[in-house]
């Protein structure tokens, strides 16, 4: 997953809290640009009636907010690099620059236990911790997780200070669930 900086939103498109239905989903309320129906005719458009709403809603089983999960983990003595992908229904692939590819889907536990972690407030400070300057074990593993366009950093050393609680959680749930 791969978060595009300078892109720019449609000003005829916003999306607003859903308030009169049961969904957590957003309403999104979307106006095309006025153009007149037939030349000549001033003051009409292809525009829908006010009111005309879609609703956006997960395809898979996870909530509207999951909008899936990366994670890369490096190092070790062998020195490899593994690399797996869980998508917001619940698919899934993992690879290894030693070409063991691999993919499946969750069950639905599975996606509701990913999906709860992955909205777990507490990632947002995991994120935002200082990386060590210096890490002191060798053979570690390094991983680097992504949630919902979020990147959090661990080592799995003593010297890269306390490990993130969340981002375990998150990394051993993806290892026990895509193996």
């Amino acid at each position: 997953m791969v978060a595009l900086a300078g892109c720019s939103e449609d000003p005829a498109t916003t999306a607003t809290p859903a308030t009169t239905s049961a969904s957590s989903a957003p309403v999104v309320t979307s106006a095309p640009p006025v153009t007149p129906s037939a030349p000549g005719t001033p003051g009409t458009s292809n525009r829908p009636p006010a009111g005309t709403t879609a609703t956006a809603a997960p395809t898979g089983g996870g909530s509207a907010d999951f909008q899936g999960i990366q994670l890369v983990k490096s190092g070790g003595i062998a020195g490899i690099t593994e690399t797996t992908t869980i998508k917001r229904d619940g698919t899934w692939t993992a690879g290894s620059d030693k070409g063991s590819d691999r993919s499946g889907k969750l069950s639905a536990t599975d996606l509701a236990k990913i999906t709860k972690l992955a909205e777990n407030p507490q990632l947002k400070a995991e994120g935002a911790r200082p990386w060590p300057t210096r890490i002191t074990c060798n053979d570690t593993f390094t991983y680097l997780l992504i949630v919902n366009y979020q990147m959090i950093k661990y080592a799995a050393c003593p010297s890269a200070g306390e490990p993130p609680v969340v981002t375990k959680e998150i990394i051993s749930l993806v290892q026990d669930v895509t193996s």
